[in-house]
């Protein structure tokens, strides 16, 4: 897989009826996912879930899809997931993009240390985005890699605070 850049999402599908016998048991050798109650995306506690993890190439072709059990947090996911798209790329220098839930230091650490690279979201409860939040409000970003300067925006439009970042040649 010569892919340079790798998105991963995930998303849990509801079941309705009882599934007994869907409890994480084996099956031909494999163990199969339980379909269990979990956090629910669709606001619907009441309903059994499993986890569908599924990871693109930047042209939206699928390279990597795994099920796991309904119960599953997704922030657990990404390290078997990013392990497992390195051994089919063959190399770790891969940008891997996910959403928040790759943010923790477990995940961020293990992927860094294995000399892979990633992009996420930092979620507005870390202390970090509110730093930022504050700083950014009267600094201009300059890239420490390539001296390219990027500007904050603020624009206001029928009551409605927009603020973005520009790059600048």
């Amino acid at each position: 897989m010569g892919e340079r850049l790798l998105h991963n999402d995930s998303t849990s599908i509801a079941f309705c009826g009882q599934y007994r016998a869907a409890t994480g048991r084996e099956l031909r050798g494999r163990t199969a996912p339980a379909i269990a109650f979990g956090f629910s995306k669709d606001h619907r506690p009441d309903l059994r879930q499993l986890l569908f993890i599924l990871t693109v190439t930047a042209e939206g072709v699928p390279a990597s899809f795994r099920c796991a059990d309904g119960n599953t947090s997704d922030s657990v996911t990404h390290v078997q997931t990013w392990e497992a798209l390195r051994a089919v790329a063959g190399r770790a220098d891969f940008l891997y993009v996910a959403d928040s839930k790759l943010c923790s230091y477990e995940n961020m650490r293990h992927i860094d240390a294995a000399g892979g690279r990633f992009v996420t979201v930092m979620p507005r409860s870390r202390q970090e985005d509110a730093r930022f939040r504050q700083w950014i409000q009267t600094h201009d970003l300059h890239s420490a890699h390539r001296q390219t300067h990027f500007s904050v925006i603020s624009r206001s439009h029928v009551g409605v605070s927009d603020r973005g970042v520009v790059r600048l040649r």
